[in-house]
């Protein structure tokens, strides 16, 4: 439900407020449940508790996760890849950058943040959200225009973008220790900010999956890193 509160254009100062009483109706099914277990078959093992460790708010998120890591036994800790940041022009070398001391700050508090779960001894998934303007195909789209989000990659630079990818992961495993578990592009089903086919998706998993392999990464691909729970 949208509810408009001020139509038009908004001046600075100028205030609103309205009430609502919201009420739902329905008849409970208060019919018995029975449940049977087939305890031979046993499912998946459920590791525990998992989050989100990215540093978006400075100001917020640092207290959040000190709080989240102190009180909760988190057994996943899925870290950002701040991508645009790591590798912005094609043609520089981000690792040779970064040997350089040229490591932007972003990545540098995002692979801090790996290593501090690391080593608490909580696998580390690596995100990334957006990517750099030279991998994505149009404009980087970070809201929904014409029912589509995000950017595909651009398939004509697909061998750059997996060198760029792994390269982040090879430097974050060499330079703090920390070998990804997963890797994955936060919600590519929808755009958030990468958008990518089904086909795309199990391209990129072959391709980077062998690149990782071949530099001696064991980091996987996390399959299913989607927008909701009905999508696949």
């Amino acid at each position: 439900l949208y509810f408009g509160l001020m139509p038009g254009p908004v001046t600075a100062g100028q205030t609103a407020k309205k009430a609502l009483t919201i009420k739902a109706t329905g008849e409970i099914d208060r019919a018995p449940v029975h449940i049977r277990i087939d305890a031979t078959k046993p499912g998946r093992v459920f590791d525990g508790i998992g989050g989100n460790f990215r540093l978006q708010n400075p100001a917020m998120d640092p207290p959040v996760i000190d709080y989240c890591l102190d009180h909760l036994r988190i057994t996943w800790g899925r870290v950002e890849m701040p991508w645009s940041s790591w590798h912005a022009v094609e043609s520089v070398d981000p690792v040779e950058a970064a040997r350089a001391g040229h490591l932007a700050s972003t990545v540098h508090e995002a692979m801090s943040m790996a290593q501090r779960l690391a080593r608490m001894g909580i696998p580390v998934i690596v995100s990334a959200w957006s990517a750099p303007r030279w991998a994505i195909e149009g404009e980087p789209g970070f809201r929904a225009q014409n029912e589509l989000r995000g950017n595909p990659l651009k398939a004509a630079k697909m061998k750059s973008i997996i060198k760029s990818l792994s390269s982040y992961l090879l430097y974050l495993k060499q330079a703090y220790g920390v070998e990804a578990a997963m890797f994955s592009f936060n919600e590519s089903d929808l755009g958030i900010n990468v958008r990518q086919t089904g086909e795309e998706h199990a391209d990129l998993i072959k391709r980077l999956g062998a690149a990782m392999a071949s530099q001696g990464l064991a980091t996987k691909m996390l399959l299913g890193d989607n927008s909701d729970a009905t999508t696949y």
